[in-house]
């Protein structure tokens, strides 16, 4: 018996010597870094080898280029402030839009009532389906962006306000 917890305790001890490099928190970064390194070597030997058409997925190197020419003059920084100050905007106008909204729906039940099934559908339709419309109306300047992103947020705001307002307490 005595004979069988030692044997027993050995190849435990000697299990736990044999950890794999991969269950630490180090480990597990490093392949999935490697993972993505070699995700793109392949998709650049694919682009190089002309099993994939260059023009439809572009090539890596290609877009690092790009990447490291925009950061050294100073236009991806520029173009990512004009980016986020789009959203900002949009999100701000669509949130009061749809907040304003989703209030007043709760203020009059009998309006709530008869625009719901609209609101229903507005809100299944797939916004990017939206954005070749509004670009359309609007063209591709800031009207445009900005209307993407009151498209984006209003009905969610809207859904939530209403949702907000006719579930709080009536005694407050």
């Amino acid at each position: 018996m005595a004979q069988l917890a030692k044997t027993s305790v050995r190849r435990h001890l000697r299990a736990s010597k044999r950890r794999n490099v991969f269950d630490s928190t180090a480990g597990r970064s490093a392949l999935q870094i490697l993972a993505v390194v070699a995700f793109f070597l392949l998709w650049e030997m694919a682009v190089r080898m002309e099993w994939l058409n260059a023009f439809l997925v572009g090539q890596p190197s290609g877009v690092l280029h790009v990447l490291v020419s925009m950061v050294a003059d100073g236009s991806l920084f520029v173009d990512t402030g004009y980016t986020v100050f789009e959203a900002i905007l949009g999100f701000a106008f669509g949130t009061v839009i749809g907040s304003v909204i989703g209030l007043t729906l709760w203020y009059s039940a009998f309006v709530a009532r008869l625009v719901e099934p609209f609101i229903a559908a507005i809100n299944s339709v797939p916004k990017i389906a939206l954005a070749p419309i509004i670009i359309l109306w609007f063209g591709t300047g800031l009207t445009s962006k900005v209307a993407l992103a009151i498209s984006l947020t209003s009905i969610v705001a809207l859904i939530t306000a209403y949702q907000a307002a006719k579930d709080a307490d009536k005694d407050l």
